[in-house]
């Protein structure tokens, strides 16, 4: 152990430490010991030089020869003394060159000993290289994951007859199902069987050998049920490497990956041709075309669900079973077939590959030649909508078939049918609610009971695309109604004051009994219209559609939908509409006829000193309620809906009507933002709410209601006053109401506003004495309740107000003159002249004696002061023709506009009245607009 430690600490000190040790050494044993041996102590120096040249070569031999001979004149002229240095030199030069000698060839051993070793060394590393490079070429061989074949190519007079296998890797045994000891050091012919066989592959091998130009990826034919490619290169000597790939899956998957390619080709057609359009036919035209795209068939078709039944919407194929008639009205329920109902049920595919055998296949004469069955369920936001059904007469056609490289055609398809019926739904709704909005502005217009009957059958003429409309009203005999008004078709002359008895009419007996429409698809041969089949007849009325004109619970009339023409079907959708509509024009009529009423019997009330006649007619209130929220409910496609109103306590809302709900709640008493129709009544605002069951702010009274069903709620407004809330909701799952929805309900919680105040007004009309009995205007007290009503909507919209204080200048000449009866014919053509310049929207008052105030409303002051001046000249102008003679008059007007820090209209009359006696202080006859500054001085 010692000896390897010394052995490493010699191996790691410097080599030059070994001749310098040395030469100490030789210098040590020199003065030690020359005087006992004397000069022949000089031979001991070779022993440095030796080390030097065998430690650090010739070159350094070379050096310490001549360190030694320098050393040893110091030596010798040191301790043994030389006379003569050039003799000594002379004497010691053979010596010198022996040491010489001795270190040259120290160190030409040395270099011939170092050589050796590093020839050897690299002899070894060599060695060591190419076992390194043998091992991993054959691990690379053995790992490879091509196969591969070293071959011996075997020539006969320069020609190659064969080939034998001198080594295979495992990959070569797995590709070829060839083991080693099948292979190796086998001929080819015994392998693959003859000469012939293999006689392709030994030209190929015979050009790699002869030109060493390697050759790749060519087909190897000798195994068919796979694609196997192959490679070959020279390795000299007649041997060939080959290296064989087996590509059978890979070609597979560009098979596939090209399949996958084309079929998002077609996807990609197939949605853009869809992109195209949103009309609902031409996108089931669009997906019937492509179907055969995906799968082949025999017939093939869309089959839709819609409310529990399926209808055949597009097919193909049927025509060559003589199945074009059954496919065009094929419309059953959904559990009258068995796979449409399990598909229903599971949202899945299903395949029948043998319907003779399946218990799910609902067999009937139609669809006997169906043997094999596909259904793709076409399925949009979580709801099956409809079915892709493909049919074919073969047996097992259809078994096995990878349908889910359809369900992105399905997708596609759901996502285009639910968007065109979406688009043709809100198409729908739009038109729908375009139309009810105009005819409801129509309407709405001020215009006399006359003009409004008119305007009421052209609307509804318009709205239905129909050639012909009758509006009838009850006569006060109620025995027959009076045809009105009409829209006659070109060829019909109008029947405008026709008589239509009630008598032995059971069409109308069944209108009034039931207060609902009643429609004849063949009027002239229908016996509930036999009473009135010389009309049908005489005005060629194919099919008529007649609607109740309903206020209050009582028929007040009829309006007849005239269908002209023998092929014109009325939808029901159209049926709806015309109901809606119908129901706009019964409030509207009412409320001319009230207007009408309330003129006629406000001037009898006011001759006989402003007595108070009640004259009431009771109104079926609960079955106008009913109505109300039963077309509210049909309006909007819902489901369900509740009708509440303000009761005496202003505070609380009560439940009056409940159409369609799971939960009755009726008679359920709210307060104000309580519930959603307490929060709708507080806030003046429609609230939808996506989930009822899971709402946070349902009353106690409702906690129990856990269904999640949309719900709407919206106010009924009266002349800025809550008058109750309706309410409609849909079935779970349904979609959300959204704005449109809210706007289209409170257009329609207007026209209810308008008959629920119609009939309040009917029985409190009675005790008011508003007008004014000579002018036929009104009155102090009729002109203030107006008036602040305006001013109260004047505030809360920030519309303008004016008022006009009218004076007729020198009156008191007239009756003085004339007497009062002239004076009284002058103020009744005052108050007509003044209706006919103003709108009917104005209000005008007569405010005592040949004092007139009227109301602008929505007009500024500048307004004001032109139509002040119109009235001027009316005046001035056109002398006024009395039994006394034609007399002219003149007028002075102050004109004021409402401000907003004013506290009512006495406010507004007193500025006008200023402003009124200053033009009569600035010589009458002329206009003057109220100015702050009158107020002050006047003050």
């Amino acid at each position: 152990m010692k000896f390897i430690y010394l052995k490493q600490l010699i191996n790691r000190m410097p080599k030059f430490v070994f001749p310098l040790a040395a030469t100490l050494l030789y210098i040590l044993i020199f003065i030690s010991f020359q005087e006992m041996i004397g000069g022949g102590l000089a031979a001991f120096s070779m022993f440095p030089v030796i080390l030097a040249g065998w430690f650090l070569g010739i070159n350094a031999a070379l050096f310490w020869s001549l360190i030694v001979l320098i050393l040893n004149i110091i030596l010798y002229s040191t301790f043994i003394g030389v006379e003569n240095t050039g003799t000594y030199l002379l004497e010691a030069f053979p010596a010198f060159l022996s040491i010489f000698a001795a270190g040259v060839v120290a160190g030409w051993i040395r270099s011939l000993d170092q050589k050796n070793k590093l020839e050897l060394a690299e002899r070894k590393k060599v060695e060591l290289a190419l076992q390194i490079s043998e091992n991993k070429f054959r691990t690379q061989f053995e790992n490879m994951v091509e196969g591969m074949a070293i071959d011996q190519i075997i020539y006969e007079d320069g020609e190659p007859i064969d080939w034998i296998i001198t080594d295979v890797n495992p990959a070569f045994e797995r590709i070829m199902e060839l083991s080693r000891e099948d292979v190796i050091g086998k001929l080819a012919t015994t392998i693959y069987g003859s000469y012939a066989t293999i006689e392709p592959f030994l030209k190929v091998f015979d050009t790699v050998l002869k030109t060493g130009t390697a050759i790749s990826n060519q087909q190897h034919h000798l195994i068919r049920e796979r694609k196997i490619t192959f490679s070959a290169s020279s390795l000299g000597d007649n041997h060939i490497a080959v290296i064989f790939n087996d590509v059978t899956e890979q070609d597979k998957a560009l098979q596939s990956e090209q399949k996958q390619r084309d079929f998002a080709i077609t996807m990609g057609k197939i949605t853009s041709a869809l992109n195209k359009t949103m009309k609902f036919d031409e996108v089931l035209d669009i997906i019937l075309e492509n179907m055969g795209q995906f799968v082949t068939f025999q017939a093939a078709d869309i089959t839709l669900i819609q409310d529990g039944k399926l209808r055949m919407a597009r097919h193909i194929g049927y025509a060559k079973f003589g199945l074009e008639n059954f496919a065009e009205n094929f419309h059953v329920t959904l559990d009258a077939i068995s796979t449409a109902k399990w598909m229903y049920q599971n949202q899945i595919p299903l395949i029948i590959s043998d319907t003779s055998s399946a218990d799910l296949w609902t067999t009937f004469p139609e669809v006997a030649w169906i043997k094999s069955y596909m259904g793709l369920p076409i399925i949009a936001k979580g709801n099956m909508v409809g079915i892709l059904n493909f049919h074919s007469a073969q047996k097992g056609y259809y078994e096995g078939f990878p349908y889910k490289q359809l369900m992105p055609f399905a997708e596609q398809v759901a996502i285009a049918i639910d968007n065109a019926r979406t688009f043709e739904d809100a198409q729908k709704r739009s038109h729908r609610l375009a139309l009810i909005n105009q005819v409801a502005f129509q309407l709405s217009q001020p215009s006399d009971l006359e003009t409004i009957q008119q305007l009421a059958v052209d609307c509804m003429a318009s709205a239905l695309n129909l050639e012909q409309v009758g509006l009838a009203l009850l006569n006060q005999d109620k025995d027959s109604l009076t045809i009105v008004s009409d829209h006659p078709a070109p060829d019909n002359s109008s029947s405008k004051g026709s008589i239509i008895t009630l008598e032995n009419n059971p069409s109308m007996d069944y209108i009034f009994k039931h207060k609902t429409s009643f429609l004849s698809k063949d009027a002239q041969h229908d016996p509930m219209l036999e009473a009135v089949k010389h009309f049908m007849v005489g005005q060629r009325i194919y099919s008529i559609l007649i609607i109740p004109l309903i206020i209050g619970g009582d028929v007040i009339g009829t309006i007849g939908c005239d269908v002209t023409s023998e092929k014109r079907i009325l939808t029901q959708d159209e049926i709806n509409l015309a109901e809606i509509l119908a129901n706009l024009v019964a409030g509207q009529i009412e409320q001319a006829r009230l207007l009408s009423m309330e003129k006629k019997r406000t001037a009898e009330l006011a001759m006989l000193h402003e007595t108070s006649l009640a004259i009431t007619q009771p109104y079926d209130l609960s079955q106008l309620h009913q109505q109300i929220i039963e077309k509210a409910v049909w309006l909007l496609d819902s489901s369900a809906g509740m009708l509440y109103l303000e009761t005496k306590d202003k505070d609380i809302l009560e439940c009056k009507v409940s159409f369609n709900n799971q939960y009755d709640p009726v008679g359920t008493k709210l307060r104000m933002g309580e519930g959603a129709a307490g929060i709708v009544a507080q806030t003046h605002q429609p609230l939808i709410i996506s989930n009822y069951g899971t709402w946070a702010q349902k009353p106690n009274t409702f906690r129990n209601v856990v269904d999640d069903f949309p719900l709407l709620s919206v106010p009924v407004f009266w002349q800025s006053e809550i008058k109750g809330v309706i309410q409609i909701a849909r079935e779970p799952g349904k979609q959300t109401f959204d704005k449109n929805d809210a706007d289209l309900l409170s257009l329609f919680s207007s026209q209810v506003a308008i008959t629920l105040e119609n009939s309040r007004l009917y029985q409190e009309v009675q005790e008011l004495a508003i007008l004014d009995p000579l002018t036929g205007v009104y009155n102090r007290r009729g002109f203030t309740e107006i008036a602040e009503r305006e001013i109260e909507r004047a505030q809360r919209f920030q519309n303008p107000l004016a008022l006009l204080f009218l004076d007729l200048d020198k009156f008191k000449d007239v009756n003085d003159t004339h007497g009062h009866g002239v004076g009284d014919q002058i103020l009744t053509d005052i108050a007509n002249r003044c209706k006919s310049t103003l709108r009917n929207v104005d209000v005008i008052c007569r405010q005592g004696g040949e004092e007139f105030v009227i109301l602008l409303v929505e007009s500024n002051l500048k307004t004001a002061v032109k139509i002040a001046k119109r009235i001027q000249s009316v005046i001035k102008v056109y002398p006024f023709q009395t039994e006394a003679g034609s007399i002219s008059l003149t007028v002075s007007i102050g004109v004021a506009e409402y401000q907003s820090d004013m506290t009512g209209i006495d406010n507004l009359i007193h500025h006008a009245d200023l402003a009124m006696y200053k033009a009569k202080s600035s010589g009458r006859d002329c206009v003057v607009p109220f100015l702050i500054d009158d107020d002050s001085k006047n003050t």
